[in-house]
């Protein structure tokens, strides 16, 4: 009998699972082009650097929770990255005639190097990886498209 009972509860648990969802999700209400131009300004200014609050009133603190002081405390700290050698140049791309272009949004973490110091704090040796050139890095390996997700691609 109890076996027959956890069927049950296990296919009631399904049922409210598949109700949970809408077969139809509702689309989100278009943007005004202030709405949008609002937004993009925003987004702009995070990518320079620029301190950027959260929006909500009285809120001074960033998308990762930093005050502006200690934003510019942050970008100010003196580091030491020794490049590992693993990840090949990048190849400046020469445009031709036909050509189209992909924008794809810029990953700009330290990929392939050891962080060596920050600040006074010596001796950290943290191996980062990670970011736009990580497939770089991985060139040397047997298999250097492990990341691709196909010939292909990896050759574009």
């Amino acid at each position: 009998m109890g076996a027959l009972n956890i069927l049950a509860k296990t296919a009631k648990a399904a049922n409210e699972a598949d109700k949970a969802l809408p077969l139809r999700l509702a689309r989100a209400a278009p943007k005004s082009q202030a709405e949008i131009d609002a937004l993009a300004t925003r987004v702009s200014k995070q990518m320079l650097g620029e301190h950027v609050g959260s929006g909500k009133p009285k809120d001074t603190t960033n998308l990762a929770g930093r005050s502006r002081k200690e934003n510019e405390r942050v970008k100010a700290l003196d580091y030491e990255v020794t490049p590992t050698g693993a990840a090949k140049e990048s190849v400046i791309y020469q445009p031709r005639k036909g050509d189209v272009n992909v924008a794809i949004p810029g990953d700009q973490t330290i990929s392939d190097s050891i962080l060596r110091r920050v600040g006074d704090i010596e001796g950290i040796d943290s191996h980062q990886q990670g970011g736009a050139r990580y497939g770089l890095g991985k060139m040397h390996e047997e298999d250097p498209l492990f990341w691709a997700s196909g010939e292909g691609p990896a050759q574009m």
